[in-house]
């Protein structure tokens, strides 16, 4: 088992479960090989190391290699994006957290964008976002997003349709958050 972690300097790093230091890759620069501001990490179906990267998603493989990008450093997308998480559902498809837009988008295998959900937090509804920073699936493919402006988890279904579920408030009780980050 492995657990992949980031250095501020933008390279990726590898720790195996026994806390040893496997090895590291990448560095700060433009390139499709190099890293601005990694943020969020996952793996995908085919044991590939998936990278939120300041405005883009990088898929490497287990060596460092790239083996895809999408977002403003690979496949063109409409507009800028800032992941803050992101995950893979069980068919694939990226699932990319968006502070930026305050966004969920979607991503088939490939990189290209199939849709986009929630707006802006100018009054609190359910699909409303305020900051988003971190999401995840389950083992439905529903997706958890993680709202840190507005102290909350919600739940979607895995079309990104329906809010299921929405939990937490700001407060330091149980079932409150500060700021939730990353899930």
């Amino acid at each position: 088992m492995w657990r992949y972690l980031f250095s501020v300097q933008g390279k990726c790093g590898v720790v195996r479960d026994e806390a040893v230091f496997s090895r590291s890759w990448g560095f700060s620069g433009s390139s499709t090989q190099h890293f601005c501001y990694p943020s969020r990490v996952c793996v995908d179906n085919n044991n590939n190391i998936v990278v939120a990267d300041s405005s883009c998603i990088r898929v490497m493989q287990r060596d460092g290699s790239v083996v895809l990008t999408f977002g403003l450093c690979g496949v063109a997308f409409a507009f800028p994006f800032s992941p803050t998480g992101v995950c893979v559902n069980s068919v694939g498809d990226f699932i990319v957290a968006d502070a930026n837009n305050c966004l969920v988008l979607t991503f088939s295998r490939d990189g290209t964008f199939m849709r986009a959900f929630g707006t802006q937090y100018p009054l609190p509804e359910m699909n409303q976002f305020v900051s988003i920073s971190g999401v995840c699936v389950d083992g439905d493919d529903r997706i958890i997003v993680v709202d840190s402006g507005r102290h909350c988890i919600q739940v979607l279904s895995r079309d990104c349709a329906t809010v299921l579920r929405t939990f937490g408030t700001y407060g330091s009780v149980v079932g409150q958050f500060i700021g939730p980050n990353g899930v």
